[in-house]
């Protein structure tokens, strides 16, 4: 039988059980590892453009890399959640956020 495990984890936020888990399956030769970065902020205001907003501002694309550290996955969820709270709108033709990063999810 053949099966796939995909996990995902911030390495400052690990505990330390789980890190041994993971530093145990490293040394298995069935295991494979790839280390990403988070997103920068030209790939961070694509994205938020590739989710349907125009014109991402510089705040918002800073604000929003400061709450996820870059995950895509994360910066999908906060834009959905502010744009379900209505904390964003256009200013000088730029989209921004009211919600300073300590208050996005």
């Amino acid at each position: 039988m053949r099966f796939l495990v995909i996990a995902s984890h911030r390495s400052a936020d690990i505990e330390a059980g789980i890190a041994k888990s993971i530093e145990r399956l490293k040394r298995e030769h069935i295991c494979q590892t790839l280390e990403l970065a988070g997103l920068d902020d030209n790939e961070t205001a694509d994205l938020i453009g590739g989710l349907g907003f125009a014109r991402p501002s510089h705040q918002l694309v800073t604000t929003l890399l400061e709450a996820t550290a870059g995950n895509p996955l994360f910066i999908q969820e906060a834009m959905r959640q502010l744009a379900q709270d209505s904390a964003i709108g256009e200013r000088g033709g730029y989209l921004v956020t009211t919600m300073p990063a300590s208050h996005v999810r």
